[in-house]
């Protein structure tokens, strides 16, 4: 049986929100465990998800389902 393992240096402090960034860093670390756990373990991971990130459970779900890549925006210029 796998355990869940939460990584305290990524998640935020109390009252704290994540960043863009660092949301990202936490959606992969989780989603690698969740690859490598049996059904009952990728709930436990999708629960930890929702709390600390406060998505919907659907949406989390999602997180597991695909690659998200973080990606860099180019800033749009405004028309003349």
């Amino acid at each position: 049986m796998h355990h869940v393992k939460s990584s305290p240096t990524l998640l935020p402090k109390k009252g704290g929100q994540l960043n863009l960034k660092e949301r990202y860093v936490y959606i992969n670390v989780l989603r690698t465990q969740c690859r490598k756990a049996n059904k009952k373990s990728k709930s436990k991971i999708l629960d930890e998800l929702v709390k600390n990130t406060n998505f919907n459970r659907d949406y989390g779900a999602f997180f597991f389902r695909t690659k998200t890549h973080l990606k860099n925006h180019r800033k749009r210029s405004k028309p003349p």
